[in-house]
């Protein structure tokens, strides 16, 4: 028994914000960049049409497992991969454009063996192999102490679970 199973998607989302006339401006906007006060003197943005945040245009996905008999054991042995890209996003409904994360790709590999029963099942793992950094979230705005007049800004983010390379192995049992 030897095959090879290959598995992949791919999403296109033109995910917009319908209406919001008194939208929030980002901190430093001008009017240049469309900031204006309202009536309220409030400082506000038209923000229909614009890209919704933390929505890809694209993603794709891509996998595949090699499986093959080991001949004269009680096993099979197997190695797989997973390929993982999306486009960038904007974490900011505002459309904060310090808060823009560029496209990224996350590859994922695994060996192993499994009964031939189906009841056990060890994989050895590196996921993130090529330790692509990316983040969850990205957040800015104002930090630290500033100057009279002066408002310094600064841009957070938090790393996602699998943000940086790590390995291991695991062991499913099915009963």
């Amino acid at each position: 028994m030897s095959n090879f199973t290959l598995n992949g998607s791919f999403a296109y989302t033109k995910a917009t914000v319908a209406e919001f006339p008194n939208g929030p401006c980002y901190t430093g906007q001008t009017l240049a960049q469309g900031c204006y006060i309202d009536a309220t003197n409030s400082k506000v943005q038209n923000l229909k049409g614009k890209p919704l945040n933390n929505v890809p245009k694209f993603k794709v996905n891509l996998g595949g497992e090699y499986d093959h008999e080991l001949p004269g054991l009680p096993v099979n042995g197997f190695v797989g991969f997973a390929y993982r890209w999306q486009d960038d996003v904007n974490f900011s409904l505002s459309q904060d454009p310090r808060t823009i994360q560029g496209g990224y790709g996350i590859a994922d590999f695994g060996v192993g063996i499994n009964d031939n029963n189906g009841h056990y099942k060890v994989t050895a793992f590196i996921d993130n192999a090529f330790d692509k950094n990316y983040a969850s979230s990205i957040g800015n705005g104002p930090a630290g102490f500033n100057a009279p007049g002066v408002i310094p800004l600064g841009t957070s983010w938090t790393p996602a679970r699998d943000s940086f390379r790590y390995f291991g192995a695991r062991i499913d049992v099915s009963f």
